[in-house]
């Protein structure tokens, strides 16, 4: 019994491996699982089931337990799995075999149950399927639908038949579910459904069968009727009805798909080649004569026309309808046809050969011929100038042997017009075909001139020569020689007159023409006259004149390799040798400085005799030879001096013999002191013989210098050198004879000298005793007789001291003692000092004396205090040991008492000092005096004891000053309101007289400043002589600042009403207030015509009745609030007028009846119009919206212009709404049915429909393949995928073969791009998609989920977008053409936040850095969603009442709201936004319709409403309780590679992976490896700057690697091995293009010193491609309008320039950096003036933003007038964008001077891509495309990187403009300017030269001087400052004097006054050496 169970349980176990093991063969999904874990269950009981045949063994038993329980598990799977598969039931016949499997699987009852009850389903949905089948039937019946490339009958046979065998597919699931349940409710339905519809399917086929063959019957007829040909305006198309071709179509497809139709329809069929063969031959007939007549050129069409004629005769008959396509005759016809089109092409080949080999080979021929001779260069100017004559002369053999060869060829055309008898071909046709070849001969000629001269030019200029790069480079032109004048080198010939010989020889060039006689046929007709006249050939002429006229530069470069020779005729050679001497040099620097000249000389005779200096050989003999003499003249010129100091040495040397010689006689002395002499004498021998070897050397080395020099000095002087030392000898001997005398004869002499010394000791003594006597008595007598007696005793004691010096000398020469004589000395001392305080009494008292006589009216009282400082000090510097002495004290007593009354003399002196204060003095004193001018004097004053009332005396000046000062203040105030008038001007639109705004306030203000002084004057205690008139004025000026005050509301309120009711449809819309208002412009007028006649504003003010005001003033307070009232009606009906201020809301109700003038607003209120369509008439209407992709788009429904304006602008917001919606509609009902094909033709994404429609249609297919896919059984999903993917590639590839084209052939390619940029964005989100798709279900993968899908909803016939769950209907606002964004991961992840932010009813904030896109991001999700997104760049200027018109505007216009830098509004207006915001918000919750805004006042609310806000995160934070209401996202880094990479791939870049990742390394490597500069971006800014430009460059290169079809002949075809090496090369382009740009870009905006940093890198990442060097036509330009203006054009600058027109090109803000001095001004005035001789217009309005206040800049509200004063930076901004600057020029906005932060950042939406400048009156300010903004800068420290990212920088260093080219501008413009300034050429050049030689020089020798004490100076500061004083000086000297005479003088006054100002105390004496060493005396 255990066994048999055990058997039992094995059983069952087999039976369940059966059972999974046919699970496991049948394709079930899902069943690998499931067998899978059967497997695992079946693998645990063998392994634990031990032996399965013991059946004592309890351990299977357990293991079958546990089987038992896992198959129970794998049962519920399997019914899971059951009904999953059931669930859903899509093909009934695949549900049938699903269901017959598992019964013919599964064994288990209950699982057979299960499948069993799902009979019923399949049974259910078997007769809902042919239910469903009937219905659709029903509903095609009248219009089916149809199959590609099929006719609708066929259609309908094919749609029965398509249902017929999907009826026969369910037979058999029917009859089996028969026989099985015969009688079953289900299955009886079923089949009564069949045959229903069945019945339906044969009766819808017969019918529409019936039907087409009695309507086909009667189109076959039609193929009898004719013509065969019609005429479509001029040409000719074959014809054969279109009705027939169908009928025959559809029979053909009817037989092939079965249907019996009648014989006459295959008789038709079986004739139906036939008339298509002869189709196709009229066909070719027509095409071949179309090819001919439009490859037929102009000139032939006249003369052929009876060729043309007669195949038109030809092709007559078949417009008439007798010929048919049935006629007989129609192969006669095609014939005749061809007979007369191969006459016309005979003749047409004929004459191809005559003007290709004959005619076109001698025109070839004139345009390659020379009509210059250069073949014996190089010429001299005579040589040159004859060769020319010859050759000219030779010409007209040629010109004229051409000319006839052409004229014979025209001849041979008109031989080859086959021409019937008599026939005569028309004269003005034959003149016609003359006419052109002469055109063509005039065109060759204007070649070969223009050839000719470029030759001449190419040969001036080597550098463009084609062989300049040659080894061997072309001989030179000219030969001329270089001479040496007084005035320096000279070339002869002039290189002037080598210029004229090049002007005569290109007007010989030219000339050459008027040799060429004149045709037969043309008489008139001249070739010179054209050639004369081209503008080529005077553009050639005018490009050699320019290259002619630098000729000389270049000489003169090469001249200046001879500038070191400058000073040797420059310099002034005797200053030289001056300064040379006063060094006091030696022999040897004698020596040094010679042979240094010497060496001069040598390298002088060593110059070549000739060199070359292209165009010129430079003949060098006679200069060389003129520098010879220079160098010998400089070699004299020191040797002069020489020579004269060796004179002067050797008559020293001699007169010291002579001397010595004459004093050394014995035998003449006879007194003391001749014997003196003669000891004297003895000794100096005896002392100068071991110096005179000494001083005999320099004597011999200076003469033998000057031998060594060959000096030409006397022999004499030689002798005289050679016999010096014997003569030295002979003066010794005659020294030793006189030693002997003196020891001799000394005795005698000695004696005589000590009696002398005693008797002068004698008669000191008595002096003294005399000298003391009378000292001692001085002070008893007088002091000037005291004086008189002085004076006596100074010639005796001047005598005595003479003799004491003499006996002196005598004892030291015998060596006696000599004792000093103290009396004498001190006598001498004492005299000294009474002779000087005795003549400083005198002067005391006499100075005394004079001041106390002087009259009060004469009194110098500063002289007089002047004079006695000086006897003061005198005094003080006497000794003090005098003040025993009487004088003294009497001298001190004088001082002291002048001393202490000057200066209250100097307060009695003053003005304010009057008779009545004198008086008051007198009372004080005690005194009376005369007060007449004439005798009251200063000894009055001193006797009146001032000293003892002092006090007194400066209390009485004190109140004097003061009255004095309120008297003269009072005075200026009254003078001045006695005669101050009110001004007044004329109203701006004539309105009438008004008070002038700035005069007015000024007025008032100054009322208020003089109330305040005169109440401060009542003040003072010193008024009461003023009081009473003070206090009147006081009155009089209060009244008038009142009335003055209201005068100025009541006109300012006025001058607004006025301007609303003076016309337009206003007054008529508010009649009563219009009525009011002319009462009170009637009392108005009159108060002013009573104010023009007053004399004053205070005598009006106060004199006049002006009661009036404050009525005035009320009524237009009246006025004013009815007409805001009138304003906010407007706005309510147009809600988008919110957005504009209220000046031009007033200006568009004033022009509402003309609709044209309201066009010009449209772009401030619709996104993306630029323009409408109106139609002419009384009632205009608008029909078609225009924006900037060239895509015009027509209204479903015109919208007219009748009128209020803001109705019919809301009529246009709704027409533009629905009109958008049919168009998107039409397209997805299009979409929908091209879905289901394999392909999809691209031309569909870039069809004629608005770009944002085509952007949408492929976001709606790509949803739908992507949709298909992902939800795809698990079987068919991998072919769907693939599917999906091959779709996308497919209309890629499409797509960008397309854009290429578009490329070439220049069309708009905009709206391409925009399409490309989604399609790259949606294919690599499928492929992302694709990578995680095995992951879990893929319909709600999170990859997919996040994604913003477009739908099409059918049933609410919209379109919807998805993202997460949040999901939005489409808005269908016109955005007209907007660049697309580039959507990256961030792009996603901030489109989550502000869906989920909408889907919340919060408003969505973007927090990142400058340049991270945020603002573009809300702007592309407005654009996504079909909303106008309104942006508001926000600043400190934003106040609580603007913001809240601009939310009321947003909340009943359900528009987007942008607010861009959010955080830079007042922290207290945040605060009032937040409860704004609130408020909108908790209504939106609500879904109220209407809600209560914070100002109190109803609203509509459109729940489409929402705000964004763009945040930097360096600002100021915003409030918290601001911060809830938004859902914030991070934008920080934006994936700069995909942007790169979906941009490039867009604009049709084959490599724009790669080339992605190599542009991103390079711009971070520059980031991390250039220096950190203030102005340098490498952000997203200037990545899509760069992507710009390259697309530009790219259009521009395309042509040269595709031909355009029209270069394609019969002949050569464009085959698909070119096409590939296009390709190929299109690809190396690619990188060559881009890598250019970069370089083009970035180059301008670095420093000198990171340019080879960034060009390494650079050339590192793009290893192959290279710099390319283009010829840039900009460069020669500005080079040319450089010179003409005066300026040096320094290469590095122009190509500056250069880059600065580039670079605006690409970007419409710049900013122009460098410090000052590097010409940045002057670039932009030299670029402009290059423009406007191109003929590009351009006006320059120039502002210095940092002299004007950041609220003067852009506007505000006027707190006087209460009204909006447009700022000065706004004015010119409308100046610049209005529409008439358009249409005339373009506008340059250019800001020189610092940035600010304040106002800069206001400017950022204008420097992005908004270009809107928003005020905060609510002005949104659009920028023309032809305006630039451009910044002028030193530096940039204030700006920040938003600022620095949204601007093209290109920045000026200093090595760009070396400060010798400024000054060489200067000079210059001094140049220019000398027929005003009368300044000689030949001083220009003197001047100009000798700076250039000593400014470097003078700079480097003190240089260090002046930057120590001022680091910011530079030479370019103070040289350019020394040239232009020079320029000026001279110009100004020039009116009065010769400057030839001083203009060195000049020069060295400049350079040492700018210099010196700035150099240190060593600094002025380096420049006073070097001035004086080189400056003429």
């Amino acid at each position: 019994e255990l066994f048999w169970k055990r058997v039992g349980k094995l059983r069952s176990v087999f039976g369940i491996m059966r059972q999974f093991g046919l699970l496991a063969t049948r394709n079930i999904p899902g069943t690998p699982s499931i067998v899978d874990r059967y497997k695992s269950t079946l693998y645990q009981l063998r392994t634990n089931g031990g032996d399965v045949l013991d059946s004592t063994s309890i351990a299977f038993d357990k293991a079958y337990v546990v089987y038992t329980q896992g198959v129970s598990e794998l049962d519920t799977s399997i019914k899971v799995l059951i009904n999953n598969a059931f669930e859903r039931i899509t093909d009934i016949n695949k549900a049938s075999v699903l269901l017959k499997n598992f019964l013919e699987i599964l064994t288990e009852p209950s699982l057979r149950a299960e499948v069993s009850k799902k009979r019923h389903l399949i049974l259910e949905h078997l007769t809902s399927g042919i239910i469903s089948m009937g219905k659709t039937l029903e509903a095609t019946k009248a219009k089916p639908p149809g199959f590609r490339n099929s006719l609708q009958i066929s259609a309908a046979v094919g749609w029965s038949r398509l249902l017929g065998a999907k009826l026969t597919s369910y037979v058999a699931v029917l009859k089996k579910e028969q026989e099985l349940d015969p009688n079953g409710k289900t299955v009886r339905q079923a089949v009564m459904a069949y045959n229903k519809v069945f019945k339906q399917v044969v009766e819808f086929e017969t019918v529409w069968v019936t039907a087409w063959v009695e309507g086909a019957r009667q189109d076959l007829e039609k193929v009898k009727c004719g013509p065969v040909l019609v005429k479509d305006g001029r040409s000719l198309h074959v014809w054969i009805d279109e009705d027939y071709v169908v009928a025959v179509s559809a029979a053909r497809q009817l037989t092939i798909m079965g249907v019996d139709i009648p014989k006459e329809f295959h008789t038709a069929l079986a004739l139906h080649p036939t008339v298509t063969r002869h189709k196709q031959e009229l066909q070719d007939v027509l095409a071949t004569y179309k090819a001919t007549l439009s490859a037929m050129p102009s000139y032939l069409t006249a003369i052929t026309r009876s060729l043309t004629t007669t195949v038109d005769a030809s092709l007559e008959p078949g417009t008439t309808p007798s010929l048919t396509w049935a006629s007989t005759g129609l192969p006669h016809f095609i014939s005749t046809a061809y007979s007369a089109l191969s006459s016309l092409t005979n003749v047409m080949h004929h004459i191809q050969v005559i003007t290709s080999d004959w005619i076109g080979q001698t025109l070839s021929t004139v345009g390659s011929a020379v009509l210059v001779d250069v073949s014996a260069m190089p010429y001299g100017l005579e040589g040159f100038a004859n060769a020319q004559v010859e050759h000219v002369e030779k010409q007209p053999h040629f010109v004229g042997k051409w000319s006839g060869t052409i004229e014979k060829g025209c001849l041979a055309i008109v031989d080859v017009i086959p021409k019937a008898e008599d026939e005569v071909i028309d004269k003005g046709d034959v003149e016609g075909l003359f006419a052109y070849f002469h055109r063509q001969l005039c065109r060759e000629m204007i070649r070969s001139t223009c050839k000719s001269l470029d030759v001449l030019r190419k040969l001036l200029s080597p550098r463009d020569h084609p062989s300049a790069f040659l080894t061997k480079r072309p001989p030179p032109l000219f030969t001329t020689a270089l001479h040496l004048t007084p005035q320096g080198p000279k070339l002869t010939p002039p290189p002037d007159d080598f210029k004229r010989s090049l002007s005569q020889c290109g007007a010989g060039i030219i000339s050459i023409s008027s040799t060429m006689p004149p045709w037969a046929s043309l008489p008139t007709a001249s070739v010179f006259e054209e050639v004369s006249k081209s503008r080529e050939v005077m553009k050639k002429l005018f490009k050699l004149t320019g290259a002619a006229a630098t000729i000389d530069t270049r000489l003169t470069r090469h001249l200046k390799r001879y500038s070191k020779y400058d000073h040797l005729w420059k310099v002034s050679k005797e200053a030289v040798i001056k300064a040379f001497l006063a060094t006091n040099p030696t022999v040897e620097q004698y020596e040094e400085t010679l042979s240094h000249y010497a060496l001069l000389l040598k390298q002088v005779k060593a110059l070549p005799d000739k060199v070359i200096v292209s165009p010129f050989v430079l003949e060098l003999g006679e200069f060389k030879g003129g520098l010879v003499g220079h160098v010998n003249m400089w070699i004299a010129g020191y040797l002069t001096p020489l020579h004269a100091r060796a004179q002067r040495m050797l008559q020293e040397i001699c007169a010291m013999l002579d001397s010595l010689r004459s004093k050394l006689k014995p035998d003449h002395v006879e007194t003391l002191q001749d014997f003196s002499t003669l000891v004297a004498a003895t000794n100096q021998v005896r002392e100068r013989a071991s110096t005179v070897d000494h001083d005999l050397y320099p004597i011999d080395c200076h003469y033998k210098l000057l031998e060594a020099y060959k000096f030409n000095f006397t022999s004499t002087e030689g002798y005289i050198v050679s016999d010096l030392r014997y003569r030295w000898r002979k003066i010794q001997a005659l020294s030793r004879a006189s030693s002997d005398y003196i020891s001799r004869v000394q005795l005698f002499f000695r004696k005589e000298l000590v009696l002398d010394i005693q008797r002068f000791g004698v008669e000191v003594i008595i002096f003294t005793n005399r000298f003391q006597m009378f000292t001692a008595t001085i002070d008893q007598i007088r002091a000037q007789d005291a004086l008189e007696r002085l004076r006596k005793y100074e010639y005796t004691i001047k005598d005595m001291i003479k003799r004491l010096f003499q006996l002196h000398a005598g004892a030291k020469l015998f060596s006696l003692p000599f004792e000093r004589q103290p009396l004498l000395e001190d006598c001498e001392a004492e005299f000294k000092l009474l002779l000087s305080v005795y003549e400083l009494r005198i002067e005391v008292a006499e100075e005394e004396e004079a001041f106390s006589c002087t009259l009060w009216s004469d009194v110098n009282l500063a002289k007089t205090h002047t004079k006695l400082i000086r006897l003061t000090n005198a005094y003080k510097m006497l000794p003090t040991k005098l003040e025993e002495r009487k004088v003294y004290s009497e001298i001190k007593d004088i001082l002291n008492s002048l001393q202490t009354h000057i200066p209250l003399l100097k307060l009695l002196s003053q003005t304010c000092i009057h008779r009545r204060h004198w008086t008051r003095l007198m009372d004080m004193c005690g005194q009376q005096w005369s007060l007449q001018e004439d005798s009251f004097r200063i000894k009055d004053l001193l006797r009146a004891d001032l000293l003892s009332i002092r006090d007194a005396v400066e209390e009485l000046v004190l109140c004097a000053t003061k009255e004095a000062h309120i008297e003269a203040h009072l005075s200026r105030i009254t003078a001045q309101w006695k005669s101050r008038q009110l001004v007044f001007m004329k109203h701006p639109k004539g309105w009438g007289d008004i008070l002038k705004g700035d005069d007015a306030y000024s007025v008032k203000d100054a009322l208020e400043e003089s109330q305040v002084q005169l109440s401060s004057l009542l003040t003072s205690r010193h008024i009461d002589a003023f009081k009473e008139e003070t206090k009147l004025w006081v009155v009089k000026l209060a009244t008038t600042s009142e009335t003055l005050a209201l005068w100025l509301e009541v006109q300012a309120a006025w001058m607004h009403i006025e301007a609303v009711f003076s016309g337009g449809s206003i007054p008529i819309q508010m009649p009563e207030e219009a009525r009011r208002f002319a009462t009170i412009d009637q009392q108005w007028s009159k108060v002013m015509a009573r104010a023009k006649q007053s004399e004053s504003v205070v005598q009006f003010c106060c004199g006049t009745d002006l009661s009036v005001l404050p009525s005035l003033s009320e009524q237009l307070g009246e006025c004013q609030r009815k007409l805001s009232v009138f304003l906010e009606q407007k706005r309510t009906l147009f809600p988008r007028l919110y957005f504009v201020s209220e000046n031009i809301l007033l200006e568009i109700l004033a022009q509402a009846s003309q609709a044209s003038s309201i066009t010009a607003f449209l772009p401030t209120v619709f996104d993306g119009l630029t323009g409408v369509c109106i139609s002419e008439g009384a009632h205009p209407t608008i029909t078609v919206l225009e924006s900037a992709d060239n895509k015009p788009v027509r209204l479903s429904n015109a919208v007219a212009c009748d009128g209020d304006v803001e109705v019919w602008l809301e009529k246009l917001r709704l027409e533009i709404y629905h009109t958008m919606h049919d168009l998107l509609r039409s397209a997805a009902a299009e979409l929908s049915l091209l879905h289901s094909s394999d392909s999809i033709d691209p031309n569909l994404f870039i069809s004629e429909r608005p770009t944002q429609i085509n952007v949408i249609i492929l976001q709606l297919l790509w949803t739908m393949d992507v949709y298909s896919a992902l939800s795809a059984p698990r079987g068919e999903q991998r072919k769907a995928v693939q599917d999906c993917t091959r779709r996308l590639k497919d209309i890629m590839h499409a797509l960008i073969e397309s854009r290429r084209t578009q490329i070439h052939t220049k069309h708009s390619v905009d709206g391409h791009d925009s399409v490309l940029v989604c399609l790259v964005h949606l294919t690599e989100v499928w492929q992302n998609l694709c990578a995680v798709r095995n992951k879990e279900p893929l319909i709600n993968l999170w990859e997919w989920v996040r994604l913003v899908r477009v739908h099409w909803k059918a049933d609410g016939n919209t379109c919807v977008i998805r993202n997460v769950d949040a999901e939005l209907v489409y808005g269908y606002e016109y955005s007209g053409y907007k660049e697309q964004l580039v959507i990256t991961p961030l792009t996603d992840r901030c489109f989550i936040t502000m869906f989920q932010a909408l889907n919340q009813h919060l408003g969505g904030a973007a927090i990142g850095p400058a340049g991270t896109g945020k603002t573009e991001t809300i702007k592309e999700l407005g654009r996504v969603c079909g909303r106008f997104v309104v942006v508001f760049n926000c600043s400190n200027y934003m106040d609580s009442k603007g913001l809240g018109r601009i939310f009321r505007g947003l909340v009943q216009s359900g528009d987007w709201g942008c607010f861009d830098e959010f955080n830079r509004i007042n922290r207290p207006v945040l605060s009032v936004m937040a409860s704004q915001l609130q408020c909108i918000q908790t209504a939106l919750k609500r879904r109220a319709l209407e809600f209560t805004f914070t100002d109190g006042r109803g609203a509509r609310l459109n729940s489409n409403v929402s705000v964004f806000v763009t945040m930097n995160p360096t600002q100021s934070a915003v409030p918290e309780n601001l911060r809830v209401l938004f859902r914030t996202v991070t934008m920080a880094y934006p994936d700069r590679r995909v942007i790169i990479k979906t941009k490039l791939a867009a604009m049709g870049f084959r490599e724009s992976a790669q080339l992605a990742r190599k542009f991103d390394v390079l711009y971070r490597l520059a980031e991390w490896q250039l220096t950190k500069q203030d102005h340098y971006d490498f952000g997203l800014r200037s990545i899509i700057a760069v992507i710009r430009t390259t697309k530009a460059a790219l259009e521009a290169t395309s042509d040269t690697l595709f031909p355009k079809e029209s270069q394609l002949t019969a002949a050569h075809t464009y085959s698909t091995l070119e096409k590939r090496k296009s390709v190929q090369a299109f690809i190396y382009v690619e990188e060559d293009t881009l890598v250019n740009v970069l370089r083009t870009v970035n180059i301008p905006k670095l420093v000198q010193e990171d340019i080879p940093v960034f060009k390494s890198l650079l050339a590192s990442i793009f290893p192959i491609s290279v710099e390319r060097v283009d010829s840039n036509e900009m460069i020669a330009a500005l080079t040319e309008t450089a010179t003409s203006l005066g300026l040096e054009p320094s290469r590095n600058w122009i190509q500056k320039a250069g880059q600065f027109y580039t670079t605006k090109l690409a970007r419409h803000g710049l900013l122009l950096a460098g410090p000052a001095g590097v010409g940045k001004t002057k670039l932009l005035d030299m670029l402009l003036t290059t423009l406007q001789q191109w003929g590009e217009k351009h006006k320059e309005l120039r502002l210095n933003p940092r002299a004007v206040a950041s609220s003067l800049m852009f506007g505000f509200v006027n707190p006087k007038s209460n009204e909006w004063d447009c700022g000065i930076f706004a004015s010119l901004w409308k100046r610049a964008n209005s529409n008439d600057s358009l249409k005339t020029h373009s506008s340059w906005i250019v800001c020189d001077g610092p940035i600010n932060q304040d106002w800069i950042e206001n400017l950022n939406s204008v420097m992005d891509d908004n270009k809107v400048l928003t005020l905060s009156n609510g002005d949104r300010l659009a920028m023309l495309s032809s305006t630039r903004l451009i910044f002028e800068v030193e530096e940039m420290l204030n700006t920040s990187p938003a600022t620095v990212s949204r601007v093209g920088i290109v920045y000026l260093s200093e090595a760009e403009l070396p400060w010798w080219d400024v000054c060489k501008a200067v000079f210059n413009s001094l140049w220019n300017s000398t027929e005003v300034c009368g300044v000689p050429h030949d001083v220009l050049d003197e001047v100009e030269s000798m700076f250039f030689t000593h400014a470097e020089t003078l700079w480097n020798e003190c240089a260090g001087l002046i930057h120590r004490n001022l680091p910011g100076v530079t030479p370019r500061h103070i040289l350019c400052k020394a040239a232009t004083d020079i320029c000026a000086i001279l110009q100004h000297l020039q009116r009065t004097i010769d400057v030839s005479e001083c203009y060195e003088t000049v020069l060295w006054s400049c350079l040492s006054s700018s210099l010196g100002h700035m150099a240190s105390t060593t600094g002025k004496a380096v420049i006073r050496d070097y001035i004086t060493a080189h400056a003429p005396l």
